[in-house]
């Protein structure tokens, strides 16, 4: 559960420090995923969920103090929502749940049922609770 939902709707866009996950590594200019935890991030490999792009070059150690990058997200705010049946995994594209008791967890692809996504969590929790969501709307196809 988060203890406060994240939200970021200043006119200075959508920059956001992160946490590099322990032993991960992140360069500038690339491509960066939501790793383990809420508030860390790591590089993408290929087919991985993007939620930004780092402005900054950090190396973890496996343990102790880890650096913070400054990371540009891909969409036009962070505001929050309520999670619905199903819960909210941060980085996973969302639509509203079935019984419309929030928003919830929607793989995207391989199917043809139409589906509108208001963006991606940017962090975890279960049903009831409030999270940050990456407003980032598009029309997209699944199962």
């Amino acid at each position: 559960m988060a203890t406060r939902p994240d939200q970021l709707t200043s006119e200075d866009g959508t920059i956001v420090y992160y946490t590099v996950a322990a032993s991960q590594t992140v360069t500038a200019g690339m491509p960066v995923k939501y790793a383990a935890a809420d508030h860390q991030v790591q590089n993408c490999a290929a087919g991985d969920i993007v939620c930004g792009v780092a402005l900054d070059t950090a190396v973890a150690p496996a343990s102790g103090t880890l650096p913070i990058v400054p990371v540009q997200l891909l969409g036009h705010a962070v505001i929050p929502v309520l999670v619905g049946t199903g819960g909210a995994t941060r980085g996973k594209y969302c639509i509203l749940a079935g019984d419309a008791t929030g928003l919830t967890d929607q793989a995207m692809g391989g199917g043809t049922t139409v589906r509108n996504v208001p963006g991606y969590f940017t962090q975890s929790g279960v049903v009831g609770d409030m999270v940050g969501l990456c407003v980032s709307g598009f029309q997209g196809v699944s199962s």
